[in-house]
């Protein structure tokens, strides 16, 4: 009397092979996320790298300084790069950052500038809203400001007059404002290669200008004076000045040769009228000019400004021919001497050396 059953094998089939289309399902599944989380990753990393290189391109460009619009380059065989000194074109250098301690105190300099940018931005905030604060009809103020301005508003509900005046702080003007020291005794040393295409003029080449218009006093009145470079290259390759180029039968600048020059100038006290100021040049390591000069004194055309050194510059259009490839701009405080230049000719010559040596080991 026992109650019997019976099962459903078709079913029981059927439930197995559903079970094993989810599992198989559920791996793909998986294998689908492991491979999402997998690109997900490769994708964060791919960012993060260019995050990365994108920081190092940005730093990098930091420590460039910014060639102008228009500059043209030119490859060398040794791979080395030269700007191109077009027609007309000068070159201005800012050696301001070397007079105060150059790439060694660069970061606390831009950190000082930060701060007082900082402070600056601060100070105007704060200038505009009291402005707008005594106009609006605020209590009225008084505020000097490191440039000399100072002005004074009175409330509008009783006077609506606004005044303005420059008496307030012509002290702290004075503490504001920086007198750049000149450099009286300098080198300056210029990797160059003039074209052979483009002869020499007969006014000559400019190579180095102290500034583009000064003042002279004489008699109690003052003068603007322009001059055509302070020390050139004369039509038969001397490098000189004052109508001294040195013997250009020993040594001069020839047209489609590299030439290191080297120009140094020493400034002669400005009250004395026995010395004389010196300007010298090397072509080469070679002496060329050894020119004495009363003109060559402190305050006068030749002392260096180090806020504006000129390069290749004139106010004489035709001594700015253009086509000279410059490579090397070396600026240093100092006169110097023939041992001094020929030891650094003799440094360049062993790197060098070592360069060709090192390229033959790599072929």
């Amino acid at each position: 009397g026992g109650g019997g059953y019976c099962t459903d094998s078709s079913s029981s089939e059927e439930d197995e092979g559903n079970d094993l289309d989810y599992i198989l399902d559920s791996i793909d599944d998986e294998d689908d996320d492991n491979e999402n989380a997998e690109k997900n990753k490769q994708d964060r990393m791919d960012k993060e790298k260019e995050a990365r290189d994108k920081r190092i391109t940005e730093a990098e460009l930091k420590l460039q300084s910014p060639s102008p619009e228009g500059a043209i380059f030119e490859t060398l065989s040794d791979g080395s790069t030269a700007l191109q000194i077009q027609e007309g074109w000068r070159i201005c250098l800012d050696l301001r950052d070397l007079e105060e301690g150059g790439d060694e105190t660069k970061a606390k300099r831009e950190t000082e500038k930060k701060s007082k940018e900082e402070q600056k931005k601060k100070m105007e905030a704060k200038w505009k809203k009291r402005e707008k604060a005594a106009q609006s009809g605020g209590g009225g103020f008084y505020y000097g400001g490191a440039w000399g301005r100072a002005t004074s508003y009175n409330n509008p509900g009783t006077n609506t007059n606004k005044s303005t005046s420059n008496t307030g702080a012509v002290g702290n003007a004075y503490n504001d404002y920086r007198f750049t020291p000149k450099i009286a005794e300098y080198t300056i040393t210029l990797d160059i290669q003039v074209s052979p295409t483009i002869p020499i003029p007969h006014t000559g080449l400019s190579l180095i200008h102290t500034s583009l218009l000064r003042a002279e006093e004489t008699r109690g009145s003052t003068k603007l004076i322009q001059t055509n470079g302070e020390a050139l290259i004369n039509c038969d390759g001397g490098v000189g000045q004052l109508g001294t180029f040195g013997d250009v039968g020993k040594t001069r600048v020839v047209p489609g040769k590299w030439h290191r020059i080297v120009i140094a100038i020493k400034c002669a006290s400005r009250n004395s009228d026995e010395d004389k100021g010196e300007l010298r040049t090397w072509i080469d390591a070679e002496p060329c000019c050894v020119l004495r000069s009363d003109e060559i004194k402190k305050g006068g055309r030749f002392e260096l400004d180090p806020s504006n050194l000129y390069l290749f510059s004139s106010n004489d259009a035709s001594m700015m021919p253009g086509k000279v490839l410059l490579r090397t701009v070396k600026v240093e405080e100092g006169f110097a001497t023939d041992a001094s230049v020929l030891a650094n000719r003799a440094k360049d010559k062993i790197w060098s050396a070592w360069n060709e040596e090192f390229e033959k080991k790599v072929d």
